[in-house]
């Protein structure tokens, strides 16, 4: 920052070797011959994985600067984060997960720095660097603490340091339009929460938070207005119409941010928070690392919805997610789908299926998901599916008849962003293209196991129907011998009356028992052509898949897709090619007169030339993907629709194979109850029975009340012996049916499993 006070050190940094390892290191020299002693006093005190790390200190006794003082640290080859957003493929910010690797970073380095009591006071994308871990993962770390100091929360300070850009707006104030006669402002530690905010904003957009005209450098009047006269909850402000005009605020990240929708929602409050001048509602350090861990501890879902052709990132809080209902309310407040409407599937099977309705803490259990393996979502309410091109928020710029190098490398590298969004354009409908025949495999394989489990089902039900066909016939049974029985006891014995009775009663559980026996097996007979004639139509046949291979052969295949991206992959690679010769040239032709300037601006208008083909290329390559891509749609549209009808009638049979599951676990309640009753009745019968007195062929029957002829002893022998033939048919007839029950509790839990699973 250009005041008194501002920090100047010449320095550079150079790459150098471990003298004993050959580790690669980065050598930081100071011109002057002299370390900072505070910088190097407190960047000794700091050990952490997201602070570049000193590894020792001391002179270059071969240097010509005499006797060079050196500090040698860590080498952090991918650059610095400024270098890393200057890159044209960066210029509307970075890629989501890479911003929540450097959220995550920046905050634990500041959180370190912080419990040390050490505050920056220079916090910008230039003094974080990107360390590539071995796995190519990306750590970010924080260095240059030239202008650091120890300093407690309590504590304030009155120096200046910090860039125009990223610094607090009342250091700024000072350093820029304070004079003598004012007194000195006093900062607290707070003041590195603004350049964190600013240093956020820039990762995530690509641009600075504040804008004026030409740079707030070149118009800090304006800088200044934007950051102190801001309302609460803007987060970037930007002028427009010249030096002397308006200046317009926003609340929100611009569109063409790369960020999810969700995750914006959340990263804006926290912007904010961190840019506002109003010290009542600034965050302070220990809120901003709470929200911060809030946001990053979130349970993240990928969910691609299928009529929309729209892949969704959601950041759900599993504090207020508990179930899947609750899942279903947050899908809800996203696509405006109903919950009772949302079918969602993931991988080769329904999601509810996975996690079950009854689910607790069900953040927990979600499936870890990605943009290429999502939850897919459809809507059963909905059979249309709309696929709504990119809009091109940025054109292409034409280079003017007129060669002006200094122009021409601002247009190239306008150029150059474009080429790259155009790109992103294309690999993001690659990618709904491969979810889209995801989608098709997915929703066909689900289908065809639901119809599959439902004939299997059917069958197991059908084998239920018939065990308790089997417990009324045998019921039945015993009705019929009891009632020969009723008619074999004599009369005037003395049981008698009882026995009537007891077998009047099993005829009355049996008769009222029978009738909604039968009702169960007429549904079961209205499923069984339903259930039957989908098997054949959507499974045996391969009804879904057979018609999206019809319908296909009217579009371009997957690997014609494919080309797509690589095609794209090409032609930016040249634009970006002759992107970086460009900027070569205008600094060879700055340097250079005469007959060398003249060939270098020949080789100039060349690559003019070629990014301007290229351009072109890529653009008609954009429409030509766009195009394919729409055919694509209304062929899956098509499709879609038989889809859901397909997916909605086996799910009809689940409910009624349900439903009539629910009944027979009544029925063999009720049957259960009713046979205990008719065992009991039948036990009193077998009782009376065993007061019979047993008859022995041949022996003679004594009679002292009475005596009667011949032919009547005859026939009561015979009726006693079918007394006892029925005794012992009535004891086999309870072990059977002990077996029958049995069976019938066996297939009611394996359907009940079945329909589980």
């Amino acid at each position: 920052m250009p005041c008194s006070n501002s920090i100047k050190r010449p320095i550079n940094v150079f790459r150098g070797m471990h003298k004993v390892t050959g580790e690669a290191v980065a050598v930081k020299v100071f011109k002057n011959g002299v370390v900072p002693a505070r910088e190097l006093e407190v960047i000794q005190k700091t050990n952490h994985v997201n602070i570049v790390k000193l590894l020792a200190h001391e002179v270059d006794e071969s240097s010509p600067y005499n006797l060079q003082k050196v500090i040698i640290m860590e080498l952090c080859d991918g650059g610095s984060l400024l270098k890393i957003l200057e890159h044209p493929k960066n210029a509307f910010g970075l890629e989501e997960d890479e911003f929540l690797t450097v959220v995550r970073d920046i905050t634990l380095g500041m959180k370190y720095l912080r419990e040390n009591g050490i505050i920056h006071r220079d916090l910008k994308p230039g003094n974080i660097m990107r360390y590539i871990a071995d796995d190519r993962s990306s750590i970010y770390k924080i260095t240059d603490f030239g202008a650091a100091r120890e300093l407690k929360d309590e504590e304030e300070y009155t120096s200046i340091y910090g860039t125009h850009e990223y610094v607090d707006p009342d250091v700024y104030e000072q350093a820029l339009f304070a004079n003598t006669a004012m007194p000195k402002k006093k900062f607290t530690p707070s003041t590195d929460l603004w350049s964190i905010g600013a240093t956020l904003y820039h990762v995530a957009t690509g641009v600075l938070p504040f804008r004026p005209v030409d740079g707030g450098r070149n118009n800090p009047k304006v800088m200044h207005l934007m950051t102190t006269q801001k309302e609460s909850g803007v987060i970037s402000a930007y002028q427009i119409e010249g030096k002397n005009g308006p200046v317009i605020f926003e609340k929100h990240l611009p569109k063409n941010c790369l960020l999810s929708p969700d995750l914006k929602k959340l990263i804006c409050p926290l912007l904010a928070g961190l840019m506002e001048v109003d010290p009542k509602k600034k965050l302070s350090y220990e809120s901003f690392f709470l929200n911060v861990d809030e946001i990053l501890n979130r349970t993240q879902v990928n969910i691609f919805n299928i009529n929309k052709s729209q892949l969704l990132r959601l950041f759900i809080n599993p504090n207020e997610t508990k179930t899947f209902e609750d899942l279903k309310g947050v899908v809800q407040s996203h696509t405006l789908i109903y919950p009772e409407n949302q079918i969602l599937f993931f991988k080769d099977t329904t999601l509810d299926g996975i996690l079950g309705n009854g689910t607790l803490d069900v953040c927990t259990k979600l499936p870890k998901t990605a943009k290429t393996n999502p939850v897919i979502l459809c809507d059963r309410a909905n059979t249309e599916v709309y696929w709504k091109s990119d809009d091109a928020l940025f054109k292409k710029q034409l280079f003017p008849n007129m060669v002006t190098l200094a122009n021409d490398a601002k247009i190239a590298a306008h150029n150059c962003k474009v080429a790259y969004l155009i790109k992103r354009q294309i690999e993001d409908a690659c990618q709904k293209v491969n979810l889209i025949y995801t989608s098709v495999q997915t929703i066909n394989h689900v289908v065809m196991t639901q119809l599959t489990s439902a004939s299997k089902e059917n069958n197991l039900i059908r084998k239920v129907v018939q065990s308790i066909n089997n417990q009324f016939e045998m019921m039945e049974g015993f009705n019929q011998i009891c009632n020969v029985f009723a008619k074999l006891v004599p009369g005037d014995l003395e049981s008698s009356s009882s026995i009537h009775e007891s077998v009047k009663k099993l005829e009355g559980i049996y008769s009222s028992e029978h009738n909604d026996f039968q009702k169960l097996s007429e549904m079961l007979l209205q499923l069984k052509p339903s259930i039957d004639s989908l098997l054949g139509s959507r499974v045996q046949n391969k009804f879904l898949m057979n018609s999206w291979e019809a319908f296909t052969t009217r579009v371009k295949g997957l690997e014609e897709f494919a080309r797509f991206g690589k095609i794209a992959d090409t032609l930016v690679y040249n634009i970006g090619q002759a992107y970086r010769e460009i900027n070569v040239y205008l600094t060879s032709l700055s340097r250079r007169s005469g007959a060398s300037q003249s060939g270098d601006k020949f080789l100039h208008l060349i690559e003019r030339n070629k990014m301007a083909q290229e351009m072109d290329k890529l653009e008609k390559h954009h429409v030509f993907c766009s195009d394919n891509f729409s055919a694509l749609n209304s062929v899956f549209s098509e499709w879609y629709k038989l889809a859901i009808a397909a997916y909605v009638q086996p799910e009809i049979l689940t409910k009624d194979l349900l439903s009539l599951q629910e009944r027979m676990f009544e029925s063999e309640n009720f049957l259960n109850a009713a046979v205990r009753n008719f065992k009991s009745q039948l036990e009193k019968v077998s009782e009376s029975l065993a007061s019979v007195p047993v008859v022995v062929v041949g022996s003679s029957i004594q009679n002292s009340q009475c005596h009667k002829d011949e032919e009547s002893t005859r026939v009561r022998v015979a009726r006693l012996q079918e007394l006892a033939r029925v005794q012992k048919e009535v004891q086999t007839n309870f072990k059977i049916n002990k077996e029958l029950c049995n069976q019938l509790h066996g297939l009611l839990i394996g359907s009940c499993s079945g329909k589980s699973s």
